[in-house]
């Protein structure tokens, strides 16, 4: 499933991704988007809409596993840095 919805439309697109996992029958998401810079550090709308989406999909018992940022190589999974922040739970 791929999404253009823009971020600066939050409630629509979280309406896509619930919809169409729930209509594919998905028990699981992985997010991917890229930034255009070299950076694959999380900006705060980055996190801000991992977390929104991870709570709007386990309302219908979808669950966000990850969310990958990719701006060349390596890409950077929001789960694997947050695991290894003390006290952090994952996306």
């Amino acid at each position: 499933m791929w999404s253009r919805t823009s971020c600066a439309r939050l409630g629509n697109f979280l309406h896509e991704v619930v919809r169409d996992a729930l209509l594919r029958n998905s028990c699981t998401l992985l997010l991917v988007h890229d930034h255009p810079s070299s950076a694959t550090d999380p900006s705060r709308a980055d996190e801000y809409l991992t977390q929104t989406l991870k709570q709007a999909a386990a309302l219908v018992d979808v669950r966000a596993l990850d969310h990958f940022i990719v701006a060349g190589s390596p890409e950077q999974s929001m789960a694997e840095r947050v695991s290894s922040e003390p006290g952090a739970s994952a996306p």
